[in-house]
């Protein structure tokens, strides 16, 4: 059960196309925003100068 209408953005990396990045964990859910058979995520951003 996904809380967005549009899966395009339920998880991963996804290119904006306008220069920008945008990350969404799978997380964990909370109260009715479960998510069944996800298993939870860390995420570790290493950030580089560019």
């Amino acid at each position: 059960m996904l809380p967005v209408q549009n899966k395009k953005y339920s998880q991963g990396e996804i290119d904006l196309n306008d220069g920008r990045t945008l990350y969404i964990n799978r997380a964990v859910g909370h109260l009715w925003q479960v998510r069944f058979n996800v298993r939870p995520e860390i995420t570790i951003f290493e950030l580089e100068k560019a």
